[in-house]
């Protein structure tokens, strides 16, 4: 049975709800079981989730490699469990004299900040970085919270990530907001953490929205409560484009290879690649295809 609806819709997910929270109610909106997201946000967290719907269901693991930019509040002075606001307190200390200083006059302007751009220079050179506790990778068989709940030591290995953009927004006596970029799998409480490590005193994420994901700008984001979410889906085929990945249109002889799941050549004009979006003779989109030594071969189907 073909889905009611099929594309991306984006969303501007309110404070308090999952992103699971989300994926319900859309369901229920649109009447439509097969919905999923490309990129989870926590309670705490408001802004962008690129929902995915009906066949679009099938682009998450292109869609959730996308570099994802939010605006995040680290506070210090407090350190939590889960690394942020939702958290208990584990520690607690003063701020330096210093780091106060220039937090002071951050909350007045643009100011030098020699102690916060060292720090925040030095997570910019990092290439790898140690998951919060309280995520949802799997430990054994487990996920990480559910371990941590029980007050069981987690200790994760770092990951291979990257701040790709960090800039200063706005600051008050305890707290700094930042504008950043980063790769995918990269945690802002795990940032904040660090960040209020290398200052040397107690932090955590106290405040986190998500502003874009690749192409995707929460600007263009419905509200769940929107009267007309079905007007809001982007198609497959505008979804893949604004998403980044090549597409090319076949002709009869080349959609009827692909349907059967056979490789065919790829034009040389298509450029490197890793993944092409493969549209049929009418327009619709038949595959994602991965290249490689000049051959697409079918990565993933889609009716129509």
């Amino acid at each position: 049975m073909s889905p009611k609806f099929s594309g991306i819709l984006l969303v501007d997910k309110p404070q308090g709800l999952t992103s699971h929270d989300v994926v319900g109610r859309l369901r229920k909106r649109l009447g439509e079981k097969k919905i999923g997201h490309a990129g989870t946000l926590d309670p705490m967290a408001t802004g962008l989730i690129v929902a995915l719907i009906g066949e679009g269901t099938k682009l998450e693991p292109y869609l959730a490699r996308a570099d994802k930019s939010y605006l995040a509040t680290v506070h210090f002075g407090s350190s939590t469990d889960t690394l942020d606001a939702e958290g208990k307190v584990t520690a607690e200390g003063p701020l330096s004299p210093a780091l106060a200083a220039e937090l002071a006059a951050l909350a007045q302007g643009p100011a030098e900040t020699p102690l916060i751009a060292q720090a925040l220079a030095a997570l910019r050179s990092r290439e790898q970085q140690i998951p919060p506790a309280h995520s949802a990778i799997h430990v054994d068989g487990q996920r990480s919270y559910d371990l941590a709940r029980k007050g069981q030591a987690v200790e994760l290995p770092p990951r291979d990530v990257k701040l790709l953009e960090v800039a200063i927004e706005a600051a008050s006596a305890t707290t700094l907001t930042l504008s950043m970029t980063v790769s995918k799998g990269y945690y802002v409480r795990s940032f904040a953490r660090d960040l209020a490590a290398l200052l040397e005193v107690p932090g955590h994420l106290s405040g986190l929205r998500r502003t874009r994901s690749g192409a995707f700008d929460v600007k263009d984001a419905a509200l769940l409560e929107h009267e007309a979410l079905s007007e809001r889906i982007l198609g497959l085929v505008q979804a893949v484009k604004l998403g980044g990945l090549p597409t090319l249109q076949l002709d009869e002889a080349g959609a009827r290879e692909i349907g059967f799941g056979r490789a065919i050549d790829a034009p040389a004009e298509l450029g490197p690649a890793e993944f092409v979006a493969l549209q049929s003779p009418a327009g619709g989109l038949i595959a994602i295809a991965e290249l490689r030594e000049a051959k697409l071969s079918v990565a993933r189907g889609f009716q129509g």
